[in-house]
């Protein structure tokens, strides 16, 4: 990493109280965002819970694996919101969204069998994507959809578009996928807003998740001192 001219190296996903963590810590790495990892158990809750739409002045529109194209560059402009997500002192920069980005993210997760689904709120007065959410299946896991990105642009925010659009989610797979067993979503402890909204649909934290880092320059005189 270090000839590649990288300065900083961070472990995601590390899990509060295992091993990793404190083998991390003991070599000097330090917590730079933390994650609430979230579940729901479709069986146990109350699906009235769910909305069924989004506020007045927006539309629905959903797909699966790909977008269509009288929407795809407002749908990656949207995605780019994703920058406004708290993301603690993280030296990541999510990437910017292009509908070139978009294509190239639908073949290759097309390529590894993953079906993703997407729902957006389309703002009737402009036409414009005000928020999505996305989900995925991973073919290994059948029975457990996972949370990829929710966001709501800046101006729209604030008016239950977020969880209407979840709700809007959840209905969708439940009712192709009777088997569906689990949602699973990764939220940073931060947020309070999407914890909240999260909670509203039936989900619980079920542990803590860390990303560390470490300068490259300082670990590698420890590892080798």
């Amino acid at each position: 990493m270090a000839e590649r001219g990288r300065t900083v190296i961070e472990d995601w996903r590390l899990v509060e109280g295992r091993p990793g963590t404190d083998w991390a810590r003991r070599l000097g790495f330090r917590t730079v965002r933390s994650l609430a990892a979230m579940v729901m158990t479709v069986a146990d809750v109350d699906r009235t819970r769910w909305p069924v739409g989004v506020p007045q002045g927006y539309r629905v529109e959903r797909w699966a694996d790909t977008a269509p194209d009288e929407v795809v560059t407002s749908y990656a402009a949207a995605r780019s919101a994703i920058h406004d997500v708290p993301m603690g002192t993280t030296e990541f920069v999510p990437p910017e969204w292009t509908v070139e980005r978009v294509r190239a993210n639908e073949a290759e997760l097309s390529g590894e069998n993953v079906e993703q689904r997407v729902v957006v709120a389309v703002h009737e007065a402009t036409g414009e994507v005000a928020g999505l959410t996305e989900v995925v299946l991973l073919p290994r896991e059948p029975r457990t959809f996972h949370q990829g990105d929710t966001v709501v642009l800046a101006a729209h925010r604030g008016r239950g578009i977020g969880l209407g659009l979840k709700g809007v989610m959840a209905h969708w797979l439940v009712e192709d996928h009777p088997e569906l067993r689990r949602m699973h979503t990764v939220t940073n402890s931060d947020n309070e807003h999407m914890i909240r909204v999260n909670r509203r649909l039936g989900m619980t934290v079920e542990r803590t998740e860390l990303v560390v880092a470490h300068e490259i320059d300082a670990l590698t005189a420890r590892l080798t001192t």
